[in-house]
């Protein structure tokens, strides 16, 4: 397995692993449940069974099946969509690594129906090892719900291990000089693996290599070294490249209220991307999400 799959692929296991015993698709229309009693004796990726450091980071999203129109953001993240009708729609993601240590925003908006369609009933809920940590649901039967509606709610969250970097990092303003910053990381990620530096990709891939192992309840030293040990591997390919860039013409979306950055090739597609890919074999590329910490940037996701 490429090493560009290991980790995500880790973190969906353990996701699904710990939170086996919670309903995915569907929720009982009530108020958010107290929390189960910690275990004494925790069992790992049990669970029922988790204690506060051993379950990290793992949160999931659940919207049940829907006709309504809406958008989701959880912190300032894009989380999900739909463009509403007559065909239902429903989903669960995991948003551990978007959640916030301390307080969380969930920013709803609703949106009139499309032309033939009617208002449905819209519910959210967001879940962790420890049970419901938030539930929303707006019915268009109440008078009070009048379309369109932009609803904001908050809920309390404890991380183990802290804030994450996006959390404290510094809003960004997309000038030119910022654009040129950026750009110029960018371009260092893209020398390292064009040049097949091991060492200089590993480094600058470990920050995510590191947040991906918290959310998956796994070591970030061993994350880290499967990093390496991935870059070793790719870059000893036959005709192993780089997709180039276009650096005068990548796009630029804040996150994160404003604290992280993602930039896309100007079609929106992945500014990162390996070079060898066919069309029954896609690319090798990873979402480029970006932050400062301590001035420098950071590549988080």
């Amino acid at each position: 397995m490429s090493h560009f799959l290991v980790q995500p692929v880790r973190a969906l296991a353990a996701a699904v692993s710990v939170l086996g015993s919670l309903a995915v698709t569907s929720l009982a229309a009530e108020p958010p449940s107290p929390a189960p009693a910690k275990q004494t004796a925790p069992t790992p990726h049990s669970a029922s069974a988790i204690s506060a450091v051993d379950h990290y980071s793992i949160y999931a999203l659940d919207i049940p099946n829907t006709k309504q129109a809406f958008g989701i953001f959880l912190n300032g993240w894009a989380i999900d969509k739909n463009s509403g009708g007559t065909q239902g729609y429903f989903s669960t993601q995991f948003v551990g690594d978007k959640i916030a240590d301390g307080q969380n925003t969930v920013y709803i908006h609703l949106f009139d129906p499309p032309h033939g369609a009617v208002p449905d009933r819209f519910q959210v809920r967001i879940r962790s090892s420890e049970g419901q940590a938030f539930y929303y649901d707006w019915e268009p039967n109440n008078p009070k719900h009048t379309l369109p509606m932009e609803i904001n709610k908050h809920f309390e969250a404890h991380l183990p291990h802290g804030p994450w970097a996006w959390q404290t990092a510094p809003k960004i303003t997309l000038d030119a000089p910022t654009k040129q910053a950026i750009n110029a990381f960018v371009k260092r990620l893209f020398d390292a693996l064009n040049t097949k530096n091991v060492d200089e990709a590993t480094a600058l891939f470990a920050p995510r290599a590191k947040d991906d192992a918290i959310s998956s309840n796994s070591s970030p030293e061993e994350a880290v070294a499967e990093v390496h040990q991935g870059w070793v591997e790719d870059f000893a390919k036959p005709g192993w490249r780089m997709d180039p860039i276009d650096y005068a013409h990548l796009d630029y979306t804040l996150c994160a209220e404003g604290r992280a950055v993602q930039v896309t090739r100007a079609d929106g597609s992945y500014a990162l991307r390996d070079g060898i890919g066919k069309p029954d074999a896609p690319h090798d590329s990873y979402d480029l999400l970006l932050c400062q910490v301590k001035g420098q940037w950071v590549f988080i996701r």
